[in-house]
């Protein structure tokens, strides 16, 4: 029969409970034999002669106690039942008071705890006021506790507030002589300090041996004073499975360490001094739940020793954020012990992922041959596991009497057998025989890195474009260097001119057509890294698992396709350019990494210093053709040309890009031939173009304002090419809305009123509202306004 509650209504007779069950019994006034081990006193309950249920069916049943008829306060296990003949005498005349008659039979109880439930509140769930001084639950009744609670346990544990746990930290403990006893078995304790505070149902941690470990837990069954010691008897011990060593597991542990410190705040020397000598003074000390949370860490194990007496430990509440890494691994370790399920499945998944690998690995291993540097980390794992358990290996052969088999030696016999039991286990992979085990132990192989073949590119037919301005200047210092950066403010035609020109050049070469794959651009940026631009390592999932190869980079593969072009061509050799967008926003040193030497036109392939570098990952050998052209292109708004890399600028050529307002006319789509014409149009009021004058003259004023302001200087002018093409009112207005006028505020860091007086002499406020500092939306008739009104000339 299942075990459920009994319910015993002591309102009227007090006594019978403090008697029998709180103080109990001395064993020699007990009228019944009991076994050695058992405990003194003896806590029992008489049953009454109407006692509806059989004695014999009571064991491990809990008996509640309610004594003032509000409330049940305590509760106790039924660990045995006897037959007591004149048990009624001992007590303080219960023979005749409202418990009623009695037989000569009792229930041994266990330990009584104190709980607190609403004796209403249960009996409503019941549906039942019980008629009689004890009952027991029916079936029906521990069916609807369960329904509502979970189990008898539960609706227990829900009803105990936290009791006090108490470490007994004395030389001389009891565990050792509760732990061979019976359950009911006590024993005193007696300390010079703090055990006149511990309480009837208080959990006690026993440390023990000089590594002061939790051995175990009992249960304060009651406490006393005597002279100047107080004294408490512990009963029910129970040994702790995984022990808990103080110093080693806890104190010693520096990821505990800022807990122990703040507990050490709170509760100041704690059983131990700061030299970590006993305090002879506190041997019996309160434990904090700090501390507590710790050890359940270290021992998930005393959880449910807790639970025995009906003390659940509330997990901790959800953590937000961690502020280290140690508080986030405590508190994880302390959260753990709470889970329902356990995480021993992490464990057996880390151990079973690690296995399924080495199995397909080994089996490939052979003597004298070749590994992949992804195999040969597997087999380091391997031999690594064989030299931390080879001497209990060895220990293990000599005991057992192993034997070897070829070419193994004992304990590597032993390893592969117990390897190969573990795979069993898991279920992965093919079966390793010995000589792949001998050939990973001794290291018999070779690693070699498997090299990425560069395809051959094959672009399409190469656009052709006009030359541009200064394009001899620019070949000559291509030809000489192999590398140049243009520089300039924004909008002066860098990039533009950088592509322009390279088809261009490309095509003057009479007797090869070029194609795009002769021409690659790429743009650098904060985080552009070596292993974009050079290479890096690749992970790539196959049928044979994951494979790490080399990536090469943008660089490396251009530079692999000019060197093939470089070393197959007959006549001319085909040029091949890349353009760099942005040069001054990537780290330069970092992104080039060891091929900045390679760039120098005399260090370069067939050169008269040619250098040859190891890349830094692969350690593949990596020249520069001649045939490769750079073209960087670099805002100085952005970062002064004094800035860049020294070794950079030694091995680039520089050009600058100055503001061109010249170009804007000569433009064919520009609707002026000439400055002079340009300003006719600005002071001419209701002339179709007017906007488009006004524009640039008002950016010619503003970049010499910028010239003069020291701050700023030549690097931070407006560019010409903001207004190529635009000539229209609504194209106009959207390059001042969203492009001019926002350079303007991240010139002045977005100071508003210094782009008022400096760059528009007080106005402008029909552009920019100064009181929010913010670009207004606005037309191109309320731009003309602005504009005449700043160049001092009509509306």
């Amino acid at each position: 029969m299942r075990s459920t509650l009994l319910l015993a209504s002591l309102s009227d007779s007090p006594n019978v409970f403090d008697d029998f069950v709180r103080t109990g019994l001395k064993r020699r006034d007990f009228p019944a034999a009991l076994p050695a081990t058992h405990g003194d006193p003896v806590r029992c309950l008489p049953v009454p002669t109407d006692a509806p249920f059989d004695p014999g069916d009571v064991v491990d049943d809990r008996v509640l106690f309610d004594l003032d008829g509000d409330r049940y306060a305590w509760v106790a296990t039924v660990t045995d039942v006897r037959s007591a003949p004149g048990i009624a005498s001992q007590g303080s005349g219960i023979a005749s008071g409202p418990w009623g008659e009695l037989e000569d039979t009792v229930l041994l109880l266990g330990v009584p705890i104190p709980v607190s439930i609403d004796r209403r509140g249960l009996h409503d769930v019941l549906d039942d006021e019980p008629a009689r001084s004890l009952r027991r639950l029916t079936e029906a009744e521990r069916t609807t506790v369960e329904d509502d609670y979970g189990s008898v346990e539960r609706l227990l544990l829900a009803h105990r507030e936290p009791p006090d746990v108490w470490i007994d930290a004395r030389p001389n403990g009891v565990h050792e002589s509760l732990a061979d006893r019976a359950p009911a078995a006590s024993a005193e304790l007696v300390a010079p300090d703090g055990t006149e505070d511990a309480s009837i149902g208080d959990v006690v941690l026993h440390l023990a041996g000089d590594d002061h470990e939790v051995v175990g837990t009992s249960v304060v069954s009651s406490s006393t004073a005597r002279d100047a010691d107080g004294a408490v008897a512990v009963s029910e011990y129970r040994p702790l499975r995984d022990t808990i060593r103080l110093f080693d597991d806890v104190f010693d542990d520096p990821s505990y360490a800022a807990r122990l410190n703040r507990i050490a705040d709170e509760h100041g020397d704690f059983l131990y001094d700061a030299d970590r000598e006993p305090l002879a003074e506190v041997q019996f000390a309160r434990c904090p739940p700090a501390l507590l949370e710790l050890f359940i860490a270290e021992s998930s194990a005393l959880l449910d020793h807790l639970k025995t007496w009906y003390y659940q430990v509330q997990r901790p509440a959800p953590a937000d954020a961690y502020n280290s890494i140690e508080e986030a691994l405590v508190d994880v370790r302390v959260r753990s012990a709470f889970s329902d399920h356990g995480l021993d499945w992490f464990a057996d998944e880390t151990l079973s992922t690690a296995v399924s690998h080495l199995a397909e690995t080994l089996p490939t291993i052979q003597p004298d041959g070749d590994v992949t540097p992804r195999d040969d980390a597997y087999c380091e794992l391997f031999r690594d596991l064989y030299e931390r358990t080879e001497p209990r290996l060895t220990t293990a052969v000599s005991r057992l009497g192993i034997g070897a088999v070829q070419p193994l030696t004992e304990p590597q016999t032993l390893f592969f057998a117990l390897f190969r039991d573990l795979q069993r286990a898991a279920d992965v992979g093919e079966y390793a025989k010995p000589v792949n085990v001998r050939a990973v132990l001794e290291e018999d192989y070779t690693v070699t890195t498997p090299r990425r073949q560069t395809p051959i590119r094959q672009g399409q037919p190469l656009a052709t474009a006009e030359k541009p301005d200064q394009a001899d200047d620019i070949a000559r210092q291509l030809a000489a260097t192999g590398q140049m950066v243009f520089y300039g403010p924004p909008g002066t035609g860098k990039t533009y001119t950088a592509a322009q020109f390279a088809k261009w050049w490309l095509h003057q070469q009479s007797d090869i057509d070029p194609t795009t794959d002769q021409l690659e651009t790429v743009t650098f940026h904060p985080s552009f890294t070596y292993e974009d631009f050079i290479e890096g390592l690749k992970a790539d999932n196959t049928d044979d698992g994951v494979v790490y190869d080399y990536q090469p980079g943008v660089f490396k593969e251009f530079v692999e396709s000019a060197r093939e072009a470089y070393r197959t061509a007959i006549d001319d050799t085909p040029r091949y350019v890349l353009i760099i967008d942005e040069i001054n926003r990537g780290n330069l040193a970092q992104i080039f990494g060891e091929t900045i030497t390679g760039l120098e036109y005399d260090k370069r392939l067939d050169g008269a210093n040619e250098t040859t570098v190891s890349l830094a990952h692969s350690g593949q050998a990596f020249t520069i053709p001649p045939n490769l052209y750079l073209i960087g292109t670099m805002n100085t708004a952005d970062r002064s040309i004094a800035l860049v890399d020294a070794a950079l600028r030694r091995r680039f050529r520089f050009l600058a890009f100055p503001p061109d307002f010249e170009a804007i006319v000569e433009d064919s789509s520009a609707p002026f031939t000439s400055i002079d014409a340009l300003r006719t149009a600005a002071e001419t009021p209701g002339h179709a173009n007017r906007l488009f004058a006004l524009s640039i003259l008002a950016v010619i004023e503003f970049n010499e304002t910028i010239l003069a302001t020291g701050d700023l200087g030549k690097g931070k002018q407006i560019g010409h090419s903001f207004f190529f093409g635009k000539t229209t009112g609504p194209e106009l207005v959207d390059t001042w809305r969203f492009e001019i006028l926002p350079l303007l505020e991240e010139y002045f860091y977005g100071q508003f009123d210094r782009i008022r007086d400096a760059i528009f002499g007080g106005g402008g406020q029909r552009l920019i509202d100064y009181d929010t500092e913010e670009i207004r939306s606005f037309d191109a008739a309320t731009l003309t306004a602005e504009l005449a009104t700043l160049l001092d000339v009509d509306e």
